[in-house]
């Protein structure tokens, strides 16, 4: 016969394990809720073949150095449930910053480097991928953004980019002028162009609203 001390043991020890499995099934739904709610958001798509598309293909972000494309690429992917890639963050996980690269071997050895990773990452479903502001520099990469995944361009005012520590943007005159290089370039890339001119939150509404739509 059980006294009651072993007894109380043993249902404080039923109580601890139902929470554990509460806060497990708790866990599960906020992982997989994002997921759904972007399934039910284009459930009435009339073609299966646009519904396993939209489900599976990358979105690519692109634009000039500064214009939010990692904030929000990290609450895109947080709010559609994919996984976040950075292609400057891959490169540096190689050993050498974008930075160290450009100085040490110079741009063509970093932008070499740089379709390497975009190469390696396109092949990939359901990533949400940003890029450096010079990715649409070199035409090949434009097949492979074209590969399998939808490619945003996020613009932005340039007086309000972050070009802090940015080895080959500068402010003033000269972000003009890369501005002016490269705004053919991004709107040749673009399959949607969003402007990132209010907060992150609405910046990723507009890309999925557009996404799902498109």
């Amino acid at each position: 016969m059980k006294n009651s001390k072993t007894e109380w043991i043993e249902i404080k020890t039923v109580r601890k394990e139902t929470v554990a499995k509460f806060y497990d099934i708790q866990n599960i739904i906020h992982k997989i809720t994002p997921y759904f709610e972007i399934i039910l958001r284009i459930k009435f798509q009339t073609s299966l073949k646009t519904k396993i598309e939209k489900m599976t293909k990358n979105i690519i972000l692109i634009g000039m150095p500064g214009s939010g494309k990692t904030t929000i690429g990290k609450a895109l992917s947080k709010k559609m449930g994919r996984d976040f890639k950075d292609t400057d963050e891959e490169i540096s996980a190689m050993g050498r910053t974008p930075k160290e690269i450009i100085e040490a071997r110079g741009e063509g050895a970093f932008r070499k480097t740089e379709t390497e990773v975009l190469s390696k990452l396109s092949k990939e479903s359901r990533l949400v991928i940003s890029t450096g502001g010079g990715i649409v520099t070199k035409d090949e990469n434009l097949d492979l953004c074209r590969q399998n995944s939808v490619t945003v361009f996020i613009e932005r005012d340039l007086e309000k980019l972050d070009v802090k520590n940015r080895p080959l943007s500068r402010g003033g005159a000269a972000l003009s002028k890369l501005y002016n290089e490269r705004i053919s370039l991004y709107n040749k890339f673009s399959d949607i162009k969003i402007a990132n001119d209010t907060t992150i939150e609405d910046a990723v509404e507009k890309i999925i609203k557009i996404f799902i739509d498109r």
